[in-house]
């Protein structure tokens, strides 16, 4: 394996290669030891012991869960018999443009995904990149991650590339960059405030304030708390933007 993986990725950053041979090497010992603790009888008696009682709490949650939402309309009836009618409405209102938000920025989410690995995709197919589908979901991955960024590989690639002499790779890493850069940070907020009937300057900054202020997951919490300010103190007419689906 180390000598298929030194033929394909003879032309990569060393740095990148010594980190992949590493993980695998770290992933190996890992499945040594745990074929190795196969073999101890105490570790067979722990999960023939464990399996009964988490099957049976699964059986008991999905009981539960399936009478809850059963007994929810009744439940959501007795809740709102101490509401008032106009409240009542204001509480479907914003729950219906919360739900609709929350799945139209997980369909932007996925929609610039597809177009960052598009993109990745067919730049390292014509560069004759090894591994380009591997490569790209990693960009993919990279991107979504707010604290990283795929410049984070392709910047040290295309310099190592220059350096070497192959201008045209690097330059070619270098536009794949400004082209995913461009993709997540103008494009994104764009698709993701349409999607949430919020502008795309709105969207941005209620992603930022929401990363800064929840971490990883604030970048929904953002949007999805400025939707349900928005609809508190917007009516509930028809004249209001609907949220696309």
């Amino acid at each position: 394996m180390q000598s298929k993986l030194s033929n394909y990725t003879y032309h990569l950053p060393v740095e990148l290669v010594s980190q992949i041979q590493f993980m695998i090497a770290k992933a190996l010992a890992s499945i040594e030891k745990f074929a190795l603790s196969l073999t101890n009888i105490n570790v067979w008696a722990a999960l023939f012991t464990y399996i009964p009682s988490r099957l049976f709490d699964i059986f008991v949650y999905w009981i539960v869960l399936y009478m809850l939402l059963l007994e929810l309309p009744a439940i959501n009836r007795k809740l709102f018999l101490s509401v008032p009618f106009h409240y009542q409405q204001k509480i479907i209102f914003i729950g219906q443009r919360v739900k609709l938000a929350l799945f139209g920025f997980l369909k932007a989410q996925i929609f610039v995904g597809v177009c960052i690995f598009a993109l990745s995709a067919v730049t390292f197919y014509i560069l004759k990149t090894p591994f380009p589908i591997i490569l790209s979901l990693l960009l993919v991955v990279l991107d979504i991650i707010p604290f990283l960024d795929s410049f984070i590989i392709l910047i040290p690639w295309a310099i190592y590339q220059a350096f070497t002499g192959e201008y045209l790779f690097a330059i070619a890493l270098l536009l794949l960059t400004v082209g995913l850069f461009l993709v997540r940070r103008m494009i994104e907020p764009k698709i993701i405030g349409d999607k949430i009937g919020l502008s795309s300057l709105t969207t941005f900054i209620a992603m930022f304030v929401g990363f800064k202020v929840f971490g990883f997951l604030g970048i929904l919490i953002g949007p999805l708390l400025v939707v349900v300010l928005l609809s508190i103190f917007q009516p509930t007419t028809k004249n209001l933007p609907p949220l696309q689906k």
